[in-house]
């Protein structure tokens, strides 16, 4: 069911395919209620039992589970539909999880700026200092309702209906429940936020595993998540996002060498190597990432660069990429340009030279043909003449 307006999802009437309930249940994607707009995965909807109609939470690595819904009297256990997709449909999905993917970090990085500008903003801010600035910008006509009691203004009501009513606003009463009601909306807003944020967290991390789990896309991954996983290996959790992928990318590409080649040696070369990076493996655009997201994809890579703006990692980067291909020359040196125009100048004068030999060669054509004309026209007069002389002979 929809969180929001708690209709029913998944019905003819929203225009989606079998699958998309699988995709949904597995949490790689989210969908767009066709009542009220609300976009909601499988850890911000609303589940039922089938039996007993109760709702229970859903974990999405129970999808390929059978369970109960928990409730007292229900005991009956239900699993999960998995509708089977073609080749064509599974790489055309593909490609829209990774772009989806790549449009939701981009989303997050900006939400992080900005909610870090704002708690530098809002440093040490108490609720009472939180009320006084509320109290300025209800005087100011920035807020429609008394930030004490909850006062709503009218439609014609401006800054001095605003300051008159501040005036008379003394009603303890009044001002108690409606700060209350104001917690009591804070604390759901946050539980709301929460849940938004589990639905990130497991989409970008079941995404990641759907796409192959390998560590080229390990970038696709939260800053959170990362460290999750730095701590399940037992690693250091400390640094920014490329370095803990650096970390991981070593330690998993070290567990892999040795558990293939059995011994030491293997597992430090492997851990250091780096691996060509791919259009699969890559952002479908890279100068559209910041330069923490750059330095991220070079570290998934296995990519050294220790540069300090965007350019840079990037051209880092395509090194790697295209390192067994000639790279294409888009600039002129001095020595270049000489040697340019002496080709260019020689290659004229054979197309010139060329261009005469067959002039004179259409010349000579044209100069045989009237001979042969002549001779063809020779040959005719003769044979007419002849006829003229030979005797007619008739039968009796």
């Amino acid at each position: 069911l929809c969180p929001r307006c708690r209709a029913p999802w998944g019905e003819a009437i929203d225009g989606l395919e079998q699958a998309a309930y699988s995709h949904m249940m597995m949490g790689i994607k989210t969908y767009c209620c066709s009542t009220c707009l609300c976009d909601f995965g499988c850890m911000t909807a609303l589940h039922k039992c089938p039996f007993c109609r109760k709702e229970f939470d859903y974990a999405v690595n129970d999808f390929h589970n059978k369970i109960s819904c928990g409730n007292k009297g229900c005991t009956k256990t239900f699993g999960f539909m998995l509708y089977n997709v073609s080749e064509r449909r599974m790489k055309e999905l593909r490609e829209e999880l990774k772009e989806l993917q790549e449009k939701r970090l981009k989303r997050q990085d900006a939400i992080d700026r900005r909610n870090a500008r704002s708690q530098a903003g809002s440093a040490g801010q108490t609720d009472e200092s939180q009320l006084k600035e509320e109290i300025k910008a209800f005087k100011m006509g920035l807020l429609n309702a008394c930030p004490k009691c909850g006062w709503e203004m009218g439609k014609r009501d401006g800054k001095d209906e605003a300051v008159a009513h501040l005036k008379e606003c003394k009603n303890q009463k009044k001002i108690d429940a409606y700060q209350r009601r104001k917690k009591v909306e804070k604390i759901s807003e946050e539980k709301k936020s929460q849940r938004k944020h589990l639905q990130d967290e497991t989409v970008n991390l079941k995404t990641w595993e759907f796409l192959g789990g390998e560590n080229e896309s390990i970038w696709m991954l939260s800053m959170e998540q990362l460290q999750k996983m730095c701590g399940d290996y037992k690693l250091d959790t400390k640094g920014e996002k490329n370095d803990l992928i650096g970390r991981l990318v070593r330690h998993r590409n070290a567990l892999d060498s040795s558990r293939m080649l059995g011994d030491a040696a293997g597992a430090d070369s492997a851990g250091k190597k780096s691996s060509v990076p791919t259009h699969h493996t890559l952002p479908k655009n890279l100068e559209a990432l910041p330069l923490d997201q750059l330095k991220a994809v070079a570290a998934a890579h296995g990519i050294e660069c220790n540069g300090t703006t965007r350019q840079s990692v990037i051209d880092a980067i395509e090194k790697e990429r295209f390192r067994d291909e000639p790279q294409l020359r888009l600039t002129m040196t001095a020595e270049h340009e000489e040697e340019t125009r002496i080709q260019t100048k020689t290659t004229g004068k054979r197309k010139a030279k060329k261009a005469l030999d067959e002039d004179d060669d259409d010349e000579d054509f044209k100069i045989d043909e009237e001979v042969m004309k002549k001779e063809n026209k020779a040959a005719k007069i003769t044979i007419s003449d002849s006829d003229d002389d030979e005797p007619l002979i008739t039968k009796a």
